[in-house]
């Protein structure tokens, strides 16, 4: 009974650290967003990627995806990249995708296109495919890139026409 009563304090002495650890981790990245914003809570996840606090870096580099037929993918793809709304896509073939549209579940074969720009075109990529694909409804979102190779984020941002990465 002694090994597992020691066994047992260490696991609470380890729990105690990681609980402590955990909360140093939360006050010190509290401290750092309330430092970084000029005394200004920012609590939201968001702000974490802002270069300050309530503004949006248009610089940062983020992925758009679109779903199209693959009768439309290509002409779709060298048109965001020609525009200069894209440094990059990659065309995504057999995909299937299921959803509800007008209360009937529809399952069709598309293309998924991914593409690489910042988010100062995510509004002119929307309304360019809003003008050039052939949904009235298109997927078409985006998701920050939190992290890459430099070089490479970089070439994102110049190929779009941002300068300042």
């Amino acid at each position: 009974t002694r090994t597992s009563t020691s066994h047992h304090h260490h696991y609470n002495i380890t729990v105690h650290r990681i609980k402590q650890a955990t909360v140093f981790y939360s006050i010190t990245s509290l401290a750092l967003l309330i430092l970084g914003c000029g005394n200004q809570i920012a609590l939201s996840k968001a702000s974490l990627n802002e270069n300050t606090c309530g503004t949006p870096d248009m610089s940062q580099v983020v992925t758009g995806f679109i779903t199209a037929p693959a009768s439309h993918a290509s002409k779709l793809a060298e048109g965001l990249v020609q525009q200069g709304l894209a440094a990059c896509v990659n065309r995504i073939p057999g995909i299937q995708s299921t959803y509800l549209w007008k209360g009937k579940v529809e399952t069709d074969s598309e293309e998924l296109l991914m593409l690489k720009t910042v988010k100062a075109k995510e509004d002119s990529v929307i309304l360019w495919i809003q003008q050039n694909h052939p949904y009235d409804t298109p997927e078409v979102i985006f998701s920050s890139v939190h992290n890459g190779m430099q070089a490479y984020l970089d070439w994102v941002s110049s190929a779009t026409g941002n300068t300042g990465s």
